[in-house]
């Protein structure tokens, strides 16, 4: 590994070579005007409304939407600001493409998201994996590329999620938003931009608080958050720029104990008779469902049940401008996220001796700690080539990354001898721990248990079974080359790109130390493009890409799995700005395929895993729209159609609809202003199901068959003692229905928050 670590660091200090010896050779090149119109490695303020013209995470260079050949999604600052969102998920589901899979609390180190029908675990923050998603304040725009990307390494061959935070302002600006809403809801954040040293360091101070009561019988929880931002401009041709960015939320984890399965004995195969028959992985006598009657303000947790989260995340570099044509960046991140909860959950209501027969369920006490840390190190290097016939965008790069996780996870089970033992000397002793929930109490909203006190963390830990006991490291080198390239007086883009990464992943003792194998893989990903311009509005565009991932440990074998491949292909038509500038956006035809999927899924029976090898196919139609109508109407439209399923394995698995990809998903959001200054709108967001919950045959069952959720705004601006105020109002879920939104977690009920904000 040391060897492979000094032959990545002597391409990295390559790379300042090739850009000196470019630079010699293309001097001739600087007087062109045209050459890198674009900051290279700078996308901010190029978006009008919820339409946005460029891109950074396509090509890892600023480049306009219409010259990359593959489909990016662009959700605007303008957009964010107009939805008001709580959390990272109010932004994401207005994708049409996107299903939230995990519950709240999300990290990106899980697969947190399905984006065409896989799921994803390439949530970037500024182009890089690092450690823990950012909250909402500080986003600044989210890019949503769709398929493989050779830029990133082990990319999930649906797509990847690049967020995108704020930047320094280049003129001196502060900012004061208040917001009040019901179940609680207050909140407050500051933002303010200073410039100094003859305007070229600014600075931008981000701070903020933010509470709710929530809406369960037991929930709650408060963020704050703070975060510095700041860029130099060292000199002319040098820019250094330097982030620091924190937050901490302390609550209950109402969430993660929100939503019950219910055990209903189903004659699956119709042969009148209900047995231990196994239908398509399903057993008869225990086929297991959602709870779809459980009232919205249901959950396990009590006000024992404690959740906190530290997140830390600092990224420092430079950008260094050789010539008109040759650009450096280097960029430095590190982070650090401390996870901690305590909470009680319900799996599954089945019939019960103690209800004499009726469906009961017994609680399960968990406690679960995670720590990861996220160290990288990117380096790349833009350079033009420019002549009459062809332009060549070259960038050439190299990362490297390294991660560390903790991770425990430990339960105390009412129907294991030893813990129920001790749980019941606990309660002989006077405790008010419950050991059985009525699912007719449920039914009717009757949650004694929920004031009730629940073993302590340190309690579950000294005395509860490991579920999972985790210490690993994971080390990425990379590097990778693209070549953007324009022909035909720019009517052609052909877009080719190569990424050799290796990945190195070992399981640590407490003590740091290797144990067993170190799972080593190395691949080289391909990316080919093309785009042509048929008139100024509307460009044809193809790709293909192909992707791989290192898969764990059989434990049957003792060697660990094949890598997943995967290998994409993509055809589709952009829209620029069509019909008088009226109409922007894609309409794409897609097909993904990925091999090796080592299906490692929870079992509800004996909260183990089950394991099963397949292959999965998503193929569909994906469409997204941004439509100024008018000067006044702008709208945001998307639609997705997915068939997604395992298509081979050697279980009952095959057929099974891939985790979290909805058949159908419409999506719109759409504002109107007046020239009093104010602005009404708001989005309607439609699934089709059925949108399987888990990724396994024995909970085939459990899926949503779909939902409409609709979200209302209004904003009115005006001036306050000469200075521009604007008051706004949000309602999101207006209809107030329940729905599954991820795996065993729901969506919120209506919210309404007003909001003020002032600037100076």
């Amino acid at each position: 590994m040391k060897s492979q670590k000094k032959n990545l660091f002597r391409s990295l200090a390559s790379l300042f070579a090739i850009a000196a010896a470019t630079n010699a050779s293309s001097q001739g090149l600087e007087d062109d005007d045209s050459v890198f119109v674009l900051d290279p490695f700078e996308v901010a303020g190029t978006s009008t409304g919820y339409t946005a013209t460029n891109t950074i995470s396509g090509t890892a260079m600023n480049t306009p939407l219409r010259d990359v050949p593959m489909t990016i999604n662009v959700i605007t600052s303008e957009l964010v600001e107009d939805m008001a969102p709580i959390d990272l998920q109010d932004v994401m589901k207005i994708n049409s493409s996107m299903t939230q899979t995990n519950r709240h609390p999300v990290v990106n180190r899980t697969a947190s998201w399905s984006i065409r029908g896989f799921m994803n675990r390439n949530v970037l923050v500024n182009g890089v994996k690092s450690g823990d998603l950012v909250i909402p304040q500080m986003i600044d725009r989210v890019e949503v590329v769709k398929g493989p990307n050779t830029l990133y390494g082990q990319s999930d061959p649906g797509g990847l999620v690049n967020i995108i935070t704020k930047r320094p302002k280049d003129v001196e600006a502060s900012s004061v938003k208040t917001m009040i809403g019901d179940n609680g809801r207050l909140g407050l954040d500051l933002d303010v931009n200073t410039l100094a040293a003859n305007d070229a360091l600014g600075l931008r101070v981000l701070a903020g608080y933010d509470e709710t009561d929530g809406y369960r019988a037991a929930d709650g929880d408060n963020t704050s958050y703070a975060g510095v931002l700041g860029s130099l401009k060292a000199s002319e041709r040098t820019t250094i720029f330097f982030d620091a960015m924190g937050d901490e939320t302390q609550g209950i984890p109402a969430q993660r104990a929100v939503h019950p399965f219910v055990r209903i004995p189903t004659d699956l195969n119709g042969d009148g008779v209900i047995d231990d028959t196994v239908v398509q992985g399903v057993t008869e006598s225990t086929a297991r469902y959602n709870s779809s009657e459980v009232p919205a303000d249901y959950t396990s947790a009590s006000p024992a049940s404690r959740f906190g989260n530290d997140r830390w995340y600092l990224g420092a570099g430079f950008k260094h401008k050789f010539s008109d044509n040759i650009v450096t960046n280097y960029n430095y991140v590190n982070t650090e996220q401390y996870q901690s909860m305590n909470f009680s959950s319900i799996n599954t209501f089945q019939p019960t001796a103690e209800l004499d027969g009726e469906l009961g369920a017994a609680p399960t006490f968990f406690y679960q700690h995670n720590f990861d840390t996220t160290e990288a190190h990117t380096l790349q290097t833009a350079v033009v080539l420019e002549s009459d016939q062809v332009t060549h965008r070259f960038l050439i790069g190299a990362r490297t990354t390294r991660d560390y996780l903790e991770q425990q996870l430990k339960f105390m089970r009412t129907n294991n001898a030893e813990e129920r033992a001790i749980l019941d000397d606990w309660i002989a002793d006077g405790r008010d721990i419950t050991l059985l929930i009525s699912y007719d109490d449920i039914l009717n909203g009757i949650y004694p248990h929920v004031d009730d006190e629940i073993p302590s963390a340190a309690e579950i830990q000294s005395f509860g079974a490991p579920l999972v006991d985790q210490f690993s490291e994971t080390e990425v080198d990379s590097l990778y080359l693209t070549d953007s390239i324009g022909l035909m007086d720019g009517d052609l883009k052909l877009l080719a790109g190569i990424r050799y990464t290796d990945i190195s992943t070992s399981t640590l003792d407490s003590n740091g130390s290797v144990v067993g194998l170190t799972n080593n893989r190395s691949d080289t990903s391909y990316q080919f493009g093309a785009g042509y311009d048929i008139n100024h509005y509307l460009t044809l565009f193809g790709n293909a890409a192909t992707a791989f991932n290192p898969n764990g440990l059989n434990a049957s074998t003792g060697d660990f799995f094949e890598p997943e491949e995967s290998t994409a292909q993509e055809i589709g038509i952009k829209f620029n700005g069509l019909w008088d500038n009226r109409v922007t956006g894609s309409i794409s035809l897609f097909k993904i395929k990925k091999e090796n999927v080592v299906r490692s899924d929870f079992d509800p029976d004996t909260f183990g895993q089950l394991v099963d090898i397949t292959d999965d196919e998503s193929k569909g139609v994906d469409v997204e729209l941004n439509m100024n109508l008018t000067e006044s109407w702008q709208a945001l439209v998307g639609y997705s159609y997915l068939d997604a399923e395992v298509v081979n394995g050697k279980s009952t698995a095959v057929g099974l609809n891939l985790e979290g990809a909805a058949p159908h998903k419409f999506t719109l959001w759409t504002s109107y202003g007046f020239d009093n200054g104010f602005r009404f709108g708001g989005g309607v967001i439609h699934a089709e199901g059925r949108i399987q919950q888990y990724g396994n045959s024995v909970n085939r069952l459990i899926y949503e068959d779909g939902y409409t959720e609709v979200n209302l705004f209004a904003r009115y601006e005006t001036e306050f003692n000469e200075y521009p105020v604007s008051f706004g109002l949000n309602v999101s879920n207006a209809t107030d229905i329940l729905y599954l939104q991820s795996r065993g977690g729901t969506n919120n009920p209506r919210q309404i928050t007003f909001s003020s904000r002032i600037d100076f």
